[in-house]
């Protein structure tokens, strides 16, 4: 009788069935006439250390795509991308509170600025590189923002671009913010299909448009413009209520 090895070694394993599944299609949903079903699993947290609650989490996940399987539905588990430095911003408030302060009392932009991350002050410009303006630091704003740029007189402005690195921030017409084409990357497809309708923006409505699988992502081609559309953002995908699709914009 072998002796079992003092730690789990998984790769050898885990290689060989997780070919088996990809070869086999076992990641993708494979019953279109059923009620589609979807969950996401999302990666750990900032720390990148693992611990009983993400056990628990994966397990629950796991259990309840299993038992929807189990029902008929076409089910899919999906890999996610994860929306928060939670841990992080926990260190950050526990720094906080130690003097005597608390987050939602000193706002945003003073809560950036305490801990490093309201970027640098600098130029507002044009798309052509005229400088018409100054700010105080480039976290006070986002694409398709009109309040706060301090540039008056003539056609109203609105932020196109955000530049961090060079501490600069590009102004223009919003006509200059309209889009009828975005990139999403990554992307996926939960279920296949043509025509979505796409959310890009929280409090903007969702917006009829064609769909198409690029390398590495997708490739939105809207109905109508969408305007302040920003890299980083999520751009979440609908069939009616149902969610078909999504991931990060990119361009």
């Amino acid at each position: 009788m072998s002796e079992l090895p003092k730690t789990f070694e998984p790769r050898a394993i885990e290689d060989r069935w997780y070919a088996h599944w990809e070869s086999g299609g076992l990641f993708r949903p494979d019953r279109p006439d059923e009620t589609p079903w979807t969950i996401v699993m999302p990666p750990p947290n900032v720390t990148g250390s693992l611990h009983i609650g993400h056990a628990l989490d994966i397990t629950l996940q796991d259990v309840l795509t299993r038992r929807e399987r189990m029902l008929g539905k076409d089910a899919l588990w999906v890999v996610g991308t994860d929306h928060a430095g939670i841990a992080t911003q926990m260190v950050v408030e526990r720094n906080l509170e130690s003097q005597s302060v608390k987050r939602a009392e000193i706002g945003r932009e003073a809560f950036l600025e305490r801990h490093g991350g309201a970027g640098r002050a600098g130029a507002v410009v044009t798309a052509d590189g005229r400088v018409i303006g100054r700010h105080d630091g480039v976290h006070r704003f986002t694409p398709g923002q009109r309040k706060g740029l301090g540039v008056g007189g003539g056609e109203a402005l609105f932020v196109l671009e955000v530049d961090p690195a060079r501490g600069r921030v590009v102004a223009g017409p919003r006509r200059a913010l309209a889009r009828n084409t975005v990139t999403v990357r990554p992307g996926t497809m939960v279920l296949p299909m043509a025509r979505v309708q796409a959310k890009l923006r929280y409090r903007s409505p969702a917006l009829p448009a064609t769909v198409r699988e690029v390398e590495g992502g997708l490739e939105l081609e809207l109905d109508e413009p969408a305007y302040g559309v920003a890299p980083g953002q999520a751009a979440v995908l609908y069939d009616g209520d149902v969610i078909v699709g999504g991931g990060v914009i990119a361009g």
